[in-house]
């Protein structure tokens, strides 16, 4: 053996034996699974050399490089996805677009709980019929959203008692955990006002809070769901039949959306002066609101559709 590959050798075992730094440690996460697996090793072992090689200036750029490479890892796997990512990257899309239907939709329903709308819907045929319609839409798509969840539900708590994987377990109790926590604050919240004006500066400040509170617990579900999702074991032959009921979801959804619309119309056709009034979210003024809730209604939609037609299209492919 030469002195160069003496060099080369104790070099090469003294990097092996040096632990990364921690930006490594941390880039490596961005990166899919089977990337690591494949090449973490090596690429570690890679990046921590050319950080030490690197002035401090211009360990900038190499994270940068280092990240937008874990992006395109994630856009374009080893092998390319197979049908079962595929699939479980449509229903994790559906169900990001389910949580924010959901919020949208409890918007209107706090802006429609009081007794005026009731009022006007008793007075013009085509405001109740619209609401009616937005309402037995809404309860369809509850059910279709239970018809394909609880076959997952079921399979992923299974798999994390039998299997002992904490990580399951710990992603199962961010749901309940954040909806107990948001209705708990609610609960204090609503307390500690009182029974303050609809319009006063307290009851708008608590609604505020409420509703923001209800966002992050929504995003919480939907990033728990989506890491489920990713991260169990669920086979081609439960993931498949999901299309049914991610269809008829995106059905409902399209209806719900449609006589959200039909009802903010003939509000304003019917009764305008109870349209341009402030009982929008917040008692801020009523069509911005309306509107806002509409578009979040309609995206979320668009979503779901998308992606139900891109699972559908595997259902052509051979279970793998």
């Amino acid at each position: 053996m030469t002195r160069h590959h003496a060099r080369m050798t104790r070099r090469h075992r003294d990097t092996a034996d040096r632990p990364d730094p921690r930006f490594v440690r941390a880039v490596l996460v961005l990166y899919p699974p089977r990337w690591r697996e494949r090449y973490g090793e090596e690429f570690a072992s890679l990046l921590t050399d050319m950080a030490d090689a690197s002035p401090r200036a211009a360990r900038a750029g190499l994270i940068a490089d280092a990240i937008s490479g874990a992006l395109d890892a994630r856009r374009n796997p080893p092998g390319g996805r197979t049908m079962t990512d595929r699939i479980r990257r449509s229903i994790a899309l559906v169900a990001c677009a389910v949580v924010a239907f959901t919020i949208a939709g409890a918007g209107f329903q706090k802006m429609t709980e009081y007794p005026d709308f009731r009022a006007a819907a008793r007075q013009h045929a085509a405001i109740a019929a619209s609401f009616d319609v937005l309402r037995a839409a809404a309860i369809l798509a509850g059910i279709a959203v239970l018809a394909g969840g609880l076959p997952l539900a079921w399979s992923v708590i299974r798999q994390a008692i039998t299997a002992r994987r904490p990580d399951l377990i710990r992603l199962l109790l961010i749901p309940p955990a954040a909806v107990i926590g948001w209705l708990a604050v609610t609960v204090i919240i609503a307390r500690s006002v009182g029974h303050q004006q609809v319009h006063s500066a307290a009851n708008i400040a608590a609604a505020a809070a409420i509703a923001l509170l209800g966002v992050i617990a929504a995003a919480a579900c939907a990033w728990a769901a989506a890491a489920l999702l990713r991260r169990a074991e669920l086979t081609p032959r439960l993931l498949r039949p999901q299309v049914v009921p991610m269809a008829a979801l995106s059905a409902c959804m399209a209806l719900v959306t449609g006589a959200d619309i039909t009802w903010g119309l003939a509000l304003r056709t019917a009764d305008g002066a109870l349209f341009h009034s402030d009982n929008g979210l917040v008692a801020t003024p009523l069509p911005p609101s309306w509107a806002a809730g509409v578009v979040v209604l309609a995206a979320a939609t668009v979503v779901a559709a998308t992606a139900t037609v891109r699972a559908a299209r595997e259902l052509r492919t051979p279970a793998q």
